[in-house]
């Protein structure tokens, strides 16, 4: 996956570049959590709908309580 960093008030923000759907799963989203806090030490992460599995928006599936 593909990062883009910005500062935003003296804090770091990694923003996700990648194609639709690379977020698959909770260890996706721990491997990102990871990767930007211990290469950039980023305060946050922007993900944009588009990159989130479609089950995600569908809250009978749990998914977006698990991933967040």
């Amino acid at each position: 996956m593909e990062m883009e960093y910005h500062t935003y008030g003296g804090m770091i923000i990694a923003e996700l570049i990648c194609p639709a759907h690379c977020i698959r799963d909770t260890q996706d989203i721990l491997d990102l959590m990871a990767t930007v806090s211990y290469c950039r030490d980023a305060a946050g992460i922007m993900i944009k709908g588009p990159h989130l599995p479609e089950d995600f928006f569908d809250l009978h599936t749990g998914l977006a309580g698990e991933l967040l």
